[in-house]
C-alpha cells in the first residue's frame, strides 16, 4: 500500500485535528497515513527515519511557530530524493528551513473540512501518479429521510479545447434537485450564457448542467444522472483552484445504510465524438437511522472463489418486525431496512449496521439482484454471510426502468 508520511506539532491541538482528518481522507484513495506517534507518543529518531524512509511521500502540517522535529523530518525526506514532499501552511506563520525551496505549499486560514478534503484529493492523486479526475462531497453523513443542499466539488482534466463531459451518478432512494426552482428559468440562463447562480458560478457558455434519470443503457441505469458539461478553454478561468462546485438540493433516502455517488467522464476535443476516459467515485455518504446493535457483513462473488469486481448493491429487507436485541416479533416496531453500496475496489466486502432483516439481495449494477439468504435472523451478535450474484438483465428490470422514468419525468 501506498504510504504517506504525517509530519505535525504533537503538542497542537489544530495541528492533531487536521492529521486525523487527513488520515481518514487518505484512506479511502487507498494511501496509508504514517503517524510516528501511533507507535509511541516519543519515538526516537531512529524509528522516525525508518518510518519516512519506508514512505512514499510526507505531508508537514504547520499551524504554528516552526517546529525543529517538522524540519528534521522534512530534511530526511529531502535527502531521501525521489520521495514526495508537501506542505500546509498556517497563514501568518513564518516559514523557515528549506520547505518552501524544495516543494509547492499550500497557504490556508482556517482549513474547513471540504477545502482539506480537495487538498488532499489533489496530494493522494500526485502520490498516486493519478491523472483522472477528483471528486469530493462536503458531507458524508445524514439521517434518513433529512433534506438539506450538498455540495459536490470535481477537479476535471485539463483539456486544451473541448468538452470534459461528467456524468454523476446518484443512487435512485436520493431525491435530487437543482437548486433553481424553476427549471425552465435555469435553461434560459443557460442560454444566455449566465451563470446558475445557486448551482454553480461557472456561467453557461462554461458549462452546462442537466439533470434525468438514466436510462437502461446507461452504466447506472434508474439512478439521477447529473450531466456536467464543462467547456474548454472558456472553463478554465471560472475553476477555482482548479475544482468546478456545484450544489444540489436533497431528500436523504428513507432506508438507513451506505451509499455512493458514482462517475463516468468522456473527453471530447474540439468537436470529436466523446472517448470515456476513466471511471471515478464519491467517498461513501452514511445514512443513519434507527440504532441497532447487530450488522451483517461478508463477501459477494460472481462465481466461486471470484469475488465481484464491479459496484454493487445489498439490501437487508424486513418482512416482519422483529426487535434486534432479543428476536422477538414485535409488530410496533419500525422498518429497519438497510442498503449498503459497493465501489468496484470494495471486491465485493460488504458491511450493513442497524438491521433486523429478513431477506438479503445483491446485485452487481446494472444487472439483477439474486436473494442469497431467506428467513434471515440476526439479534444480539454480528453474522457473517457471503452470497454470489448473477451478471444478468431480465425483462422484469426493464419494464422497471421504463415506470421509474416515467415516475422521473411526471414528478
Amino acid at each position: 500500500m501506498t504510504k504517506l508520511f504525517i509530519s505535525f506539532k504533537f503538542d497542537d491541538d489544530l495541528s492533531k485535528t487536521i492529521a486525523t482528518q487527513v488520515k481518514d481522507e487518505l484512506r479511502r484513495y487507498g494511501v496509508q497515513a504514517v503517524i510516528a506517534g501511533d507507535l509511541t507518543p516519543a519515538p526516537p529518531p531512529e524509528a522516525i527515519r525508518s518510518l519516512i524512509l519506508a514512505s512514499d511521500g510526507l505531508l508537514a502540517i504547520i499551524t504554528s511557530a516552526q517546529s525543529d522535529w517538522i524540519q528534521n523530518e522534512i530534511g530526511i525526506a529531502y535527502a531521501a530524493y525521489p520521495l514526495k514532499i508537501w506542505g500546509l501552511v498556517k497563514d501568518g506563520v513564518p516559514l523557515g528551513g528549506i520547505l518552501p525551496r524544495i516543494t509547492t505549499y499550500v497557504r490556508f486560514q482556517s482549513l474547513l473540512q471540504f477545502d482539506l478534503k480537495k487538498k488532499v484529493a489533489i496530494i493522494a492523486s500526485e502520490l498516486l501518479k493519478s491523472s483522472g479526475l477528483q471528486a469530493v462531497v462536503d458531507q458524508t453523513e445524514m439521517l434518513t429521510g433529512s433534506t438539506g443542499t450538498l455540495q459536490i466539488a470535481i477537479k476535471p482534466r485539463r483539456i486544451p479545447s473541448g468538452d470534459d463531459i461528467i456524468n454523476v451518478y446518484i443512487p435512485p432512494e436520493f431525491v435530487v434537485t437543482l437548486p433553481e426552482s424553476d427549471e425552465n428559468a435555469a435553461r434560459t440562463l443557460t442560454a444566455a450564457g449566465l451563470p446558475l447562480r445557486r448551482s454553480t458560478d461557472i456561467p453557461g457558455n462554461a458549462c452546462n448542467l442537466f439533470l434525468c434519470r438514466a436510462s437502461e443503457h446507461d452504466a447506472f441505469p434508474g439512478f439521477t444522472r447529473l450531466q456536467i458539461t464543462l467547456t474548454f478553454p472558456q472553463v478554465a478561468s471560472h475553476l477555482s483552484a482548479d475544482w468546478a462546485e456545484f450544489k444540489l438540493n436533497y431528500t436523504a433516502p428513507t432506508i438507513a445504510g451506505t451509499y455512493r455517488f458514482f462517475g463516468t467522464e468522456q473527453v471530447s476535443i474540439a468537436g470529436s465524438n466523446p472517448q470515456d476516459a476513466s471511471p471515478f467515485e464519491f467517498e461513501q455518504m452514511i445514512v443513519k437511522g434507527e440504532i441497532s446493535p447487530v450488522y451483517l457483513s461478508g463477501i459477494l462473488f460472481t462465481s466461486p472463489n471470484v469475488p465481484l469486481k464491479l459496484p454493487g448493491i445489498v439490501s437487508a429487507e424486513m418482512t416482519t418486525r422483529v426487535d434486534p436485541h432479543t428476536g422477538a416479533d414485535r409488530g410496533d416496531l419500525p422498518n429497519m431496512d438497510a442498503k449498503c453500496y459497493l465501489s468496484a475496489s470494495d471486491e465485493g466486502r460488504y458491511k450493513i449496521s442497524g438491521i433486523a432483516p429478513d431477506n438479503i439481495y445483491a446485485s452487481a449494477i446494472p444487472f439483477s439482484r439474486s436473494l442469497i439468504a431467506s428467513g434471515l435472523r440476526i439479534f444480539g451478535q454480528p453474522k457473517s454471510l457471503d452470497g454470489q450474484v448473477n451478471l444478468m438483465i431480465t425483462t422484469a428490470d426493464n419494464a422497471a426502468m421504463a415506470i421509474q422514468d416515467r415516475v422521473f419525468r411526471v414528478g
